[in-house]
C-alpha cells in the first residue's frame, strides 16, 4: 500500500508521477537546481501535537496547518482571491503557468516547479518539530480541524503538508503519548538537556516566526541547505517511511457493499466435555501450572472471558495462547494492548483517509466474522474462537474499551449481544472497511450466536494484585478473574533443568539439584519482599549459562558454573526500577550461594 495513499482515492499528477512514495518526493528535492520557498508554520504545542496525530490517524504522512487569514494577511493573492497571500502566492507562482493573472495550466515539468517546504515550529517552546512539502491549500468557512481551537478565530485558510522529516525525539513521543499534555511535557524534559536538532541547526537565522514564506533569498538559501542535509541521510529517510507504512495497515474503504467474502484459514475443532481437560494436560507438558490454577483456568474458559493476572514471567500469555491452541487446533487471535488504542482499534469507528470519512472495524468485529464464518461450517457443533489481549492494562480502558462493556455485559456469553445502535452506525456510512461489510452480511444471518463462541482471555503484569483496579471495575466485571501466582520452592524446576542444561548437566550430575536448591532459597527470600524470580527468568538463565559454557568448553566445576548461573539469573530478571531492589537480589543470591558452599 502506497505510503500517504492508503486508500487510494487520490493519485498524484503528472509530474508527480510516484510521488506516493516518499523517497522519489526526497531525491527530486534533493536535486532541485534552485532554492524552494521556505515557511513557517508556528503555533503551540498542543495545536502541533493534534496536527501530527492527524499524519498518523487521518491521513498517513500528512499534516494539516492553517490560518486565521486576517489583519495584515488577510490580503487576498490576484488569481484565486485566497487571503494570506503571501503562502497562497507562493504556492501558485511555484507550481502554475501564470500570465496576467490568468492561469494557464499546470507547470509540466518538475525542473520547473518551485515547490514551499514548510518548518514545523512549537511557538510556545522555541523548537522546530520537522519539515514537510505543502501539497494543497484550501478555504474552508464550513469546518474547523478538531485539534484547533478557535476561541480567538476562525481558521479559514487549510493547507496539507506531505511529512519530510520529524525529529527522531518527536516521533518517540508521538509513539509513546496519547494526549497533547504528556507530548508537551516530554519534549520539555527533553530540553532540559539540549535542543531539537533543527532549533540548533537554524539557530543563526533571525526572522520572524509567523505563518509566511521568507521573502530574502539569502535566508531560504541557508534553511534550505540545512534541511537538505537532512534528507540527503537515507536513514533519516527510511526512519520516516518506516513510521507511516506501520500505521497505513487498515483494509483499504470501499464504496458498494458486496456479498462476506470467506477468508482462508483455520476451522476450529468440534468440541466435547472432555476437551478442555486434555488440552491443559497438553498445556501442562510444556508450561507449569500449579493444580489450582490449571483447574480455574479450564472452568472459566468454558463458560466465558478471562483474565489473567499476576507478576511479569509467570507464565500468563504462554497459558493464553496454548491453551487456545490445544483446545481449538488454531492459532488465537493475539493483539498486545498499548496506550494509542482507541475505541476504533477495539471494536471500530469513524476514519478519515485522504478526505473521505468511513467506518474502520476494530479486532472485536474481525472475531466476530471469524466465529461467523466457523459457524457456517460447523454449524451447530460446540466450538470456540480465541482472542487473546495481552497487557491490557497498558491500553487507556475509557478511551477504548467503552463499546466493549456494552456488547460484553459479564463474563459470560448468554449475557453478550451486539447492540443495535452498532449495527446502525456501521450501516450509515457509504464507505467501510472489507470487515465492516463481512460483518453486516453475518449480523444478518446470525444475530448475536457468534459471540456465543467467542473468548478473550486477556492478561495483565502485576506486581501487586492491588493494582488490577487500575483498569476499573467496570472492565473487570466482564471478566472472570485468575491470579496467577509467583512460584515457590522448586516444583516448577524439574522440566526447566530437564530441557536447559543439556550437556552441561551430563558433564556436571550434582548440578541439577545445586541450582534447584539455590533457586528455592532465592524465592524464599525474596518473594515477601515483592520480588518474584519466575520460571520465563530461570529459563532464560540456562540458555544464556548453556550458550556460554558450548562456546567456551573446558575444564569446569561445578562451584564456577553455579556462579555463572546465579549472574545469569540477575541479568535475566531485568530490574530496571530501582537499585534498592537490584541490590535486594544480589545480596539474597549471594547468600545463599554462600549456604550451598557450606552444604557440601
Amino acid at each position: 500500500m502506497a505510503l500517504g495513499q492508503p486508500s487510494g482515492w487520490f493519485i498524484y499528477r503528472p509530474p508527480f508521477n510516484g510521488f506516493d512514495d516518499l523517497r522519489k518526493v526526497v531525491d527530486w528535492l534533493k536535486g532541485l537546481k534552485g532554492t524552494p520557498y521556505i515557511c513557517v508554520f508556528p503555533g503551540s504545542p498542543e495545536h502541533w501535537y493534534w496536527s501530527l496525530r492527524y499524519s498518523l490517524e487521518g491521513e498517513p504522512g500528512y499534516v494539516l496547518w492553517g490560518d486565521k487569514a486576517t489583519e495584515g494577511k488577510g490580503s487576498l493573492d490576484d488569481v484565486f482571491g485566497f487571503p494570506f497571500k503571501n503562502l497562497v502566492q507562493a504556492y501558485e507562482e511555484g507550481h502554475l503557468k501564470i500570465e496576467k493573472s490568468v492561469i494557464k495550466g499546470l507547470k509540466e515539468d518538475l525542473g520547473q516547479v518551485k515547490p514551499a517546504i514548510g518548518l514545523f515550529y512549537a511557538a510556545d517552546i522555541s523548537q522546530y518539530l520537522g519539515f514537510g512539502l505543502v501539497t494543497d491549500v484550501t478555504l474552508d468557512a464550513y469546518r474547523n480541524f478538531r485539534g484547533w481551537s478557535e476561541d480567538k478565530g476562525a481558521w479559514l485558510l487549510r493547507w496539507r503538508t506531505r511529512v519530510l522529516w520529524l525529529d527522531s525525539v518527536v516521533e518517540d513521543l508521538l509513539r509513546r503519548t496519547s494526549n497533547y499534555k504528556d507530548f508537551e511535557n516530554g519534549l520539555k524534559d527533553r530540553l532540559k538537556k539540549d535542543n531539537l536538532k533543527l532549533a540548533e541547526d537554524l539557530s543563526n537565522l533571525r526572522f520572524k516566526r509567523e505563518n509566511l514564506c521568507f521573502k530574502k533569498e539569502e535566508i531560504s538559501e541557508e534553511a534550505w541547505g540545512k534541511l537538505r542535509q537532512i534528507i540527503s541521510d537515507s536513514r533519516e529517510v527510511e526512519r520516516i517511511v518506516k513510521l507511516y507504512s506501520e500505521v497505513v495497515q487498515s483494509p483499504p474503504i470501499v464504496r458498494v457493499p458486496g456479498p462476506a467474502v470467506k477468508r482462508e484459514g483455520c476451522t476450529p475443532r468440534a468440541l466435547d466435555a472432555s476437551s478442555y481437560n486434555k488440552a491443559m494436560d497438553e498445556v501442562r507438558k510444556e508450561l507449569y501450572l500449579d493444580d489450582g490454577t490449571a483447574k480455574r483456568f479450564v472452568a472459566a474458559a468454558s463458560l466465558g472471558n478471562v483474565l489473567l493476572v499476576g507478576p511479569p514471567g509467570v507464565g500468563k500469555t504462554s497459558l493464553a495462547i496454548r491453551f487456545a491452541k490445544a483446545l481449538t487446533g488454531c492459532d488465537p487471535m493475539v493483539k498486545v494492548a498499548n496506550a494509542l488504542w482507541f475505541r476504533r482499534d477495539v471494536i471500530g469507528g469513524e476514519t478519515l483517509e485522504n478526505g473521505n470519512v468511513g467506518w474502520r472495524s476494530g479486532f472485536i468485529i474481525e472475531a466476530y466474522n471469524r466465529t461467523a464464518e466457523a459457524l457456517e461450517r460447523l454449524g451447530n457443533r460446540d466450538f470456540l474462537v480465541f482472542l487473546v489481549i495481552d497487557e491490557l492494562n497498558r491500553a487507556d480502558v475509557d478511551k477504548a474499551f467503552g463499546d466493549f462493556f456494552a456488547m460484553f455485559l459479564s463474563p459470560y456469553p448468554e449475557e453478550w449481544h451486539v447492540p443495535e445502535e452498532l449495527v446502525d452506525e456501521v450501516r450509515a456510512y457509504s464507505h467501510r472497511d472489507k470487515e465492516a461489510e463481512d460483518f453486516l452480511n453475518h449480523y444478518g444471518k446470525h444475530g448475536d450466536e457468534p459471540l456465543r463462541h467467542i473468548r478473550i482471555v486477556a492478561t495483565m503484569n502485576l506486581a501487586d494484585v492491588r493494582n488490577l483496579f487500575m483498569v476499573g471495575e467496570a472492565l473487570t466485571r466482564r471478566f472472570t478473574v485468575i491470579e496467577v501466582l509467583c512460584p515457590g520452592g522448586d516444583k516448577d524446576l524439574d522440566k526447566l533443568l530437564s530441557d536447559g542444561l543439556e550437556e552441561l548437566g551430563k558433564a556436571l550430575p550434582g548440578l541439577k539439584d545445586r541450582i534447584k536448591s539455590l533457586v528455592s532459597c532465592v524465592r524464599g527470600k525474596v518473594n515477601d519482599k515483592g520480588l518474584c524470580i519466575p520460571p520465563s527468568a530461570v529459563k532464560a538463565a540456562l540458555k544464556l549459562l548453556s550458550k556460554d559454557y558450548s562456546m567456551n568448553p573446558g575444564g569446569v566445576s561445578s562451584d564456577s558454573v553455579l556462579k555463572d548461573f546465579a549472574g545469569y539469573l540477575q541479568l535475566s530478571m531485568g530490574l530496571v526500577i530501582g537499585e534498592e531492589r537490584k541490590n535486594t537480589l544480589r545480596n539474597t543470591v549471594n547468600e545463599c550461594l554462600g549456604q550451598g558452599r557450606q552444604q557440601i
